[in-house]
């Protein structure tokens, strides 16, 4: 969960402990033809004053002239960019067009350049094709301010790591930036304002951590206010061996991607109800993740495992809150039951994932589109009420509603009641 930017209350969640880690898909890697047919493997990102701009695997930008491309490339880019047509192919071969550099990697993010519509496939998987680069900015002894960053995070630290331990951890963050960007939504994840990389801010003693405002049992928050994630190196799986910092396996990781996820979404938060902004980050934590990798093949077998292990769902059986409850429940409101009702933000965490998958993969044709038609709406400035009203809700009764989200997660073999003790009506 987020660190609210009203109030001071965290989530006391399960710890969550890191194994392996992810970063840009490989799908998204094509071979293209330069002017003079040279062939050049690199990422598509977006196109600028006639300009196709290229990302090649280490990271480094380029761009070619789109009117100089071949056929199969034009119509290629013209199909992924919103373009309606590719531009004619040049009469005649021209001179040789080196690619020309653009901004530092950490200019663009993943995803950057994505239309994100209903149009755009559901990533079965998404990861990293080599670990990260990771580049010691600042180590100053002295004053135990160290600083290093991978393509998109910088990593502040009391302590020297090793440029292995912070290329372990850094696969978290970059797969996880990769996962949300590649979801067909245009979340386009950035660092907030005034920041120009999604910083970490890592303790090696858990009890500074804790000092610097998390509480007991969380592995990671994210601090609005601060435009950080705090995050303890035992959470990261790491343990001091002498002078050195070694690293653990662990097998736990889910608490940590929900809070890189509120991250991700940090120009967002403002403008969501609680249940997405929540639902939303439990929706990627579910998702298998191993060795690099986010699997999202099967979503809703995913979720209900996930709510099985971590959200005390058990014999496929889960009292559900009433959706005219769930749906208004504010931010002040939610972080009261985490500060003190355990079993009443278990089944907020819960509801609110089983929720977010709904509209995901469920309602209307199965492919997103109202909930991605209803982030559009809220983006341009339309008043949240009215755009869950308009592409949400879309004039049906919330029991209708339940029943749907009942009957899409019957097929995942989890039965819901919603007539238990979960309130009828917003408070």
């Amino acid at each position: 969960m987020r660190r609210s930017l009203l109030s001071l209350s965290l989530p006391a969640l399960v710890a969550g402990i890191l194994s392996g880690f992810p970063m840009r898909a490989m799908a998204e890697f094509r071979i293209w033809t330069t002017p003079d047919n040279r062939r050049v493997e690199a990422e598509f990102a977006g196109i600028e004053a006639g300009q196709v701009k290229l990302r090649v695997r280490g990271g480094s930008m380029g761009a070619l002239p789109l009117d100089k491309l071949n056929a199969v490339d034009r119509a290629w880019v013209a199909a992924h960019s919103g373009n309606a047509a590719a531009p004619a192919a040049p009469a005649a071969p021209t001179a040789p067009t080196a690619p020309t550099p653009l901004a530092p990697p950490r200019s663009g993010f993943p995803g950057a350049a994505s239309g994100g519509d209903a149009k755009n496939a559901w990533p079965k998987s998404t990861g990293l094709d080599a670990p990260p680069n990771a580049t010691a900015i600042k180590e100053d002894v002295a004053a135990k301010e160290f600083i290093y960053r991978t393509a998109h995070f910088e990593f502040r630290c009391d302590a020297k790591l090793g440029a292995d331990v912070v290329r372990e951890f850094g696969r978290i963050f970059e797969g996880t930036l990769t996962v949300n960007s590649e979801l067909p939504l245009a979340l386009n994840p950035k660092p907030e304002d005034g920041n120009e990389f999604f910083v970490a801010q890592l303790f090696t003693d858990t009890e500074d951590y804790f000092r610097a405002g998390a509480i007991p049992g969380s592995a990671g928050v994210y601090m609005g206010g601060k435009k950080s994630i705090f995050v303890p190196l035992a959470s990261l799986g790491v343990k001091a061996v002498g002078k050195r910092f070694m690293l653990e396996q662990r097998a736990e990781n889910t608490t940590l991607i929900h809070e890189i996820t509120h991250q991700m979404m940090n120009h967002w938060i403002r403008k969501l109800p609680e249940w997405y902004v929540e639902g939303s980050a439990e929706y990627v934590a579910a998702q298998k993740y191993h060795m690099g990798r986010f699997s999202l093949t099967g979503p809703g077998a995913n979720v209900r495992k996930y709510l099985h292990d971590h959200k005390g769902v058990w014999e496929k059986k889960f009292t559900m809150w009433h959706l005219n409850y769930l749906m208004h429940v504010g931010n002040r409101q939610w972080n009261a039951a985490v500060s003190g009702m355990k079993d009443v933000a278990m089944k907020n965490y819960a509801s609110a994932t089983i929720l977010t998958y709904y509209f995901y993969h469920v309602d209307g044709k199965g492919d997103a589109a109202n909930i991605i038609a209803w982030l559009r709406a809220i983006e341009s400035g339309t008043p949240e009420e009215q755009a869950t009203a308009d592409h949400l809700i879309r004039g049906r009764s919330f029991q209708d509603m339940e029943k749907e989200v009942s009957k899409a997660m019957m097929k995942e073999q989890l039965v819901l009641d919603f007539t238990g003790d979960g309130p009828a009506n917003s408070e």
